[in-house]
Parts: structure tokens; sequence; C-alpha cells
């Protein structure tokens, strides 16, 4: 992993739509439907939609949705520019994307999986797989369910997320409130 220098990870605004928009539009399995736009905008209204950030580029995003129903979050999607893959961001993006609902008082979400690689990790992880759902010939999600445990009642999650970055190590710290 490669250092990096003032990454942050923070809460999307409405008025960054177009930039999560374009990240949403890399789903590689070519998912379109005239429903994403508002769903975005209603996730970033909400307060579910973290950007990272390196200077001015935005570098990753990851959407969670709260399934209405249940009241589980769930973690949807996230992505990371590939110039910008391997250098801890993603770690980042999900730990902050973790620990929001641990915030909100959740003591568990769910993680939607695809890809191989996203799938095996989560089984590595002894995560409970709790279904599946085929999307198309050649695509099925796989649902799991991950604890949530807080970390501590600093937690700043609202307004910023600074990382350090060291190479092997990610550290998100936490503002004082």
């Amino acid at each position: 992993m490669q250092e990096l220098v003032d990454v942050h990870v923070r809460l999307a605004t409405t008025n960054e739509m177009a930039v999560c928009m374009a990240f949403e539009r890399k789903d590689e399995f070519g998912r379109h439907t005239p429903l994403d736009e508002p769903l975005l905008a209603a996730s970033i209204s909400s307060g579910a939609v973290l950007l990272a950030q390196q200077g001015s580029v935005f570098v990753g995003c990851a959407s969670l949705n709260f399934l209405y129903a249940s009241r589980i979050p769930l973690l949807s999607w996230w992505y990371v520019d590939p110039t910008y893959q391997g250098k801890g961001i993603g770690s980042l993006l999900l730990q902050a994307i973790h620990d929001h609902p641990a915030a909100l008082d959740f003591d568990r979400m769910l993680i939607s999986a695809c890809r191989p690689l996203e799938i095996s990790r989560h089984r590595a992880a002894h995560l409970e797989e709790i279904g599946s759902l085929r999307l198309g010939p050649n695509e099925i999600e796989h649902f799991f369910v991950k604890p949530i445990f807080r970390r501590g009642s600093n937690l700043a999650l609202h307004s910023d997320f600074r990382a350090s970055h060291e190479p092997h190590r990610t550290e998100v710290v936490y503002l004082s409130e």
C-alpha cells in the first residue's frame, strides 16, 4: 500500500449528486434504471452516501441503504477509482460505512456482494451468509450479515473523517465533538 496524504471520507452533499452518480454508473454489470438518480438523491439527502476525496479529486464513493421493513442498513455499493486502488481508500470507505450505522445505534448491517473476490472476503471473515438473489444469467448477489460494534462515544460521523496512511496501515481518526 502506498502512502497517501490528506484523504478525507465524508458524507456527500446534494450539490455532489453528479459526482456520486458518476461513481454509481461504473457498475460493471451494466445495471442502470430510471430509478438510479432519485434513489441516489434520497440516499444523499438521508446522509447515507460517503465520498473519499484527496485534495480536490474525488477518489471513491460508498452507499448505504436502509431496508424499510427490517430497518437494517445495507451496504449496497462502493467504488474506488482504479488509479487510487491499492492505497487503503477502499478500506477507509468500508470502515467509515461500518461506523456510520454504529453511530445511529444499529447492531448489525447487511452487505451485498456480486464479485467473487468480495464474496470470498466476506466468507473468509466468517460473516453469516443469509441468502442470494439471481439478478441475471451471469450475476448472483449474495447477502451477508455483519455485526456492528461501537468504537466509543466520540464518533464524528456527520462531519468529517480524516485518514492517516502509512504503508500497510489505514487509520480512521475520529474528530472530537
